[in-house]
């Protein structure tokens, strides 16, 4: 609900036959609903709010009265993937603001990335779908990987053992084991600056479609909560991620819930704007 607005004070003759005043802040209205603001709905017995409601909302109709403007939302905070790639479009950050404005509130800032790599017939196809740590650049081979994990060492053959939960950390590789449960399918390598707990992989096997499913995913959990300007440099879990930058017009108190980053490409990290209220 918002005050209604016009030119003076409403007057009306109420159930008794007086007249009154009543200024216009004393009414709210939401859309072409007109309603008493609650610290005035005491004042006025049942009768009289009904007389000066339904004046009111004719006035509204007519257009003498009117709720005031309400400034549309503008660019708060502009956050980008620290890695390019398409599956940089896999980020999403969660915005929790304090209460306030630009310059006095907090916010608290986590972000998320979960890459899935669908259908994969063999170690072949997820190195041609993930992306690999050393590519050889001849066509039709591999390319270098952006997302969490990338495929390394030599590949194997048939599917892999169906229901892995794995960890792949800096320097220690996750080994996706062949359906036999000993043999190395493939390793995946974490990407570069990967905080020390890793990152976690699910392979699963559909044995229907005699495929596979890669899910890497990393979560920093929401943070500390820090000051607009602060957030030029972010803590360590998020930096992992994203960036965050003022836009043009300097940064605004963002709107809570989450962004989800997109445009991302090859050598092109993925970008979102996060709007005010």
């Amino acid at each position: 609900m918002a005050a209604l607005t016009g030119s003076s004070p409403l007057v009306f003759t109420d159930s008794t036959g007086g007249q009154r005043a009543v200024p216009l802040s004393a009414l709210e209205v939401s859309g072409s609903t007109v309603k008493l603001a609650s610290a005035w709905s005491a004042l006025f017995s049942s009768s009289d709010a009904t007389i000066l409601i339904a004046i009111a909302s004719a006035r509204v109709r007519s257009g003498e009265l009117r709720s005031p403007p309400v400034a549309p939302p503008v660019a708060a905070v502009v956050f980008t993937a620290i890695a390019a790639g398409t599956e940089s479009n896999n980020v999403t950050v969660t915005i929790a603001p304090d209460a306030g404005n630009a310059v006095t509130a907090k916010v608290a800032l986590g972000a998320k990335e979960v890459d899935t790599w669908k259908g994969l017939a063999d170690a072949q196809a997820a190195a041609l779908a993930i992306g690999v740590d050393t590519p050889t650049g001849t066509p039709g081979a591999p390319i270098a990987g952006t997302g969490l994990v990338v495929v390394s060492g030599a590949l194997g053959t048939g599917l892999p053992k169906n229901n892995q939960a794995l960890t792949a950390k800096t320097g220690t590789p996750a080994v996706v084991l062949a359906a036999d449960g000993v043999a190395t399918l493939f390793t995946l390598k974490a990407r570069a600056g990967t905080p020390s707990a890793g990152i976690p992989v699910k392979v699963t096997v559909d044995s229907a479609t005699s495929t596979f499913t890669v899910e890497a995913s990393y979560d920093s959990g929401a943070q500390p909560k820090m000051a607009l300007p602060d957030l030029k440099t972010l803590p360590a879990p998020l930096a992992f991620l994203i960036k965050a930058t003022a836009p043009p017009g300097g940064y605004a108190l963002p709107a809570a819930g989450d962004v989800r980053l997109s445009g991302g490409a090859l050598n092109v990290p993925a970008s979102a704007i996060a709007y005010s209220d």
